[in-house]
């Protein structure tokens, strides 16, 4: 009723509005009457709802109507935003409005906010729609990110860009990072094993075992090996053994017994005890052990009251825990 009363009498969906309870109610019916009349004739929609009192259900409708505006006029329903709501409220729109005008021009929002948004919108609006942008169209962040000025910005946008990048076209993105510079490729790399690795870890594991950096390759081939152990963990587990027994397989197994403990914790304590380091294989243990304590605290008990691979230490923190 309040979709047509939008389009065929809006003055008569306002009085309907009026007299609905309880509030539940009448901000449901002003949700759905707003987005409806907001396209058509954003400007009315607005001078209607500025004759709300002040308070959260003006907040509500202001900011519904700034987001069906921003789907046509993206600058004027943020200057809606600036001009009529407080601080925090106004922070909390700006998000939405800035994900409705991403939809339609990710590139003119992203930049208007740059230039001309709040703290908050640095930190929450165009990172968020950027990210949004970068789902559908990762290879169009990397080009509008490469414009921008040196600086955080920049940097974060690109990474964004090529993590993204690599759950579509995981070739291209690794293509990519072979032309940049070191601390790019320090702050990317870790995105990328993750992302490839969930579309396809034989391809990642290939990237990752041609990586020059000793460390780098050590941490990503971690990370693969979380990701496809979540995955399929036998295919991983298969993989894993097929390790030499060093730094590069440790911090592997270390990383694939987390998500394994979650469904067989005695399998990820078997996985655990095949790691050499004495330290990494001990906080490895503890962890496992804590997660099964979360999950079957019973059977955790019981395997911690008999003879196990812990130190009394570490024992006696995880019977305490409650």
């Amino acid at each position: 009723m309040m979709t047509h009363l939008a389009d065929e009498d809006p003055k008569k969906g306002q009085a309907v509005i009026d007299l609905l309870s309880p509030p539940r109610l009448q901000e449901g019916a002003l949700h759905t009457f707003l987005w409806t009349w907001g396209r058509r004739d954003p400007r009315a929609a607005l001078d209607y709802v500025r004759t709300f009192l002040p308070g959260s259900l003006r907040n509500m409708a202001l900011t519904q109507v700034g987001r069906v505006w921003a789907e046509s006029d993206g600058a004027s329903a943020v200057r809606v935003l600036d001009e009529f709501l407080p601080g925090e409220a106004r922070d909390a729109a700006s998000s939405l409005i800035g994900g409705s005008w991403g939809q339609k021009a990710p590139q003119a929002a992203a930049e208007y906010f740059l230039q001309h948004g709040s703290a908050a919108d640095h930190q929450n609006t165009v990172p968020n729609l950027v990210n949004g942008w970068a789902n559908r169209k990762p290879r169009e962040v990397i080009h509008w990110a490469e414009r921008l000025p040196a600086g955080e910005d920049r940097t974060r946008f690109l990474r964004n860009g090529v993590e993204r990048l690599a759950g579509h076209d995981p070739q291209a993105a690794r293509d990519y990072m072979r032309g940049q510079p070191g601390e790019f490729q320090e702050l990317v790399y870790q995105g990328l094993a993750s992302s490839w690795a969930r579309q396809d870890p034989a391809e990642a594991i290939q990237w990752a075992s041609t990586l020059e950096d000793d460390r780098r390759r050590k941490n990503a081939l971690a990370i693969i090996a979380q990701h496809w152990g979540r995955d399929d963990v036998v295919s991983a587990g298969k993989w894993l053994n097929t390790l030499p027994l060093g730094e590069i397989r440790d911090a592997a197994v270390g990383t694939y017994v987390i998500p394994l403990a979650g469904t067989d914790p005695r399998g990820a304590i078997e996985w655990t005890l095949s790691i050499r380091e004495d330290q990494r294989r001990e906080q490895r243990l503890e962890e496992v052990a804590r997660i099964w304590m979360k999950n079957d605290p019973t059977s955790a008990r019981a395997w911690l009251n008999q003879k196990n691979p812990l130190s009394a230490p570490v024992r006696d923190r995880l019977l305490e825990v409650k």
